[in-house]
């Protein structure tokens, strides 16, 4: 028996902007460096698992470039974006990149930081009540 998928309840979290780089469109000399990387922090007894895990790193840290190039475009020519396309580029690298990176850390330095810094939690916005007439 299958299960219908239910219905998307609003947009989906992240949004793809301009033209996305594949791992392949990647510069390979990047991938080898970050591979060399690896072992100079980790270095796993189970060959198998070592070997998954430097490659997961060089993933995790490769798989939201195409994220990061257009963030770091919108901060040199911010005269060239829109308020809705700068919001759809930032939401974007926050929402693909940030789990990445997270793990990238834990794979590489053990890093689990969870809350850093001593920032209020944003709160849900409240919408006001129309005025009455």
């Amino acid at each position: 028996m299958s299960a219908k998928k239910p219905a998307r309840n609003g947009k989906p979290a992240s949004a793809r902007t301009g033209k996305l780089l594949s791992r392949q469109a990647l510069s390979p000399k990047l991938e080898r460096i970050l591979d060399a990387i690896y072992p100079k922090y980790q270095k796993l007894d189970d060959h198998t698992a070592d070997a998954t895990c430097r490659w997961d790193f060089v993933f995790h840290m490769t798989d939201w470039a195409a994220n990061l190039e257009q963030l770091a475009t919108l901060y040199k020519n911010p005269e060239q974006f829109t308020k809705a396309e700068g919001e759809e580029i930032v939401s974007g690298f926050l929402y693909h990149a940030t789990a990445h990176i997270m793990e990238a850390a834990r794979l590489l330095l053990d890093y689990e930081p969870g809350y850093v810094f001593d920032s209020p939690k944003p709160m849900k916005r409240r919408r006001k009540a129309p005025a009455a007439v």
